[in-house]
């Protein structure tokens, strides 16, 4: 998939959702000239296919490093995250998603104090 080509089309959450904290969609946006920027291009990463991407599937929202929730439509992903230590919980936003939205749009960027 082509990270340029959905943040050109605007779609950035649908094609990468940064799960570490220190990170977030507009700090990324000036560096992705092509492709994935420097600073992630060692970080582990979960590739998801284009159907997986255009149905929202890393369109989720990273509550702290250890705890992420998504839709159980997107089970496999969930099952990459677990399997990296880290807690997902489900929550259906099948509704949300009719309109091109998950759970990322519906709440807008979060500010976390330490």
């Amino acid at each position: 998939m082509s990270m340029m080509r959905h943040l050109v089309e605007g779609q950035l959450a649908a094609a990468l959702e940064l799960v570490e904290r220190r990170l977030d969609h507009d700090r990324v946006l000036g560096e992705h000239a092509d492709g994935l920027p420097h600073r992630l291009r060692d970080w582990d990463r979960i590739e998801v296919t284009e159907d997986e991407a255009a149905a929202m599937a890393t369109n989720g929202l990273p509550i702290n490093p250890e705890t992420y929730v998504t839709d159980p439509e997107f089970g496999r992903v969930g099952k990459e995250l677990e399997a990296r230590g880290i807690a997902v919980e489900y929550v259906d936003f099948a509704v949300s998603r009719l309109f091109g939205g998950a759970f990322r749009c519906s709440t807008q960027p979060l500010l976390r104090a330490d």
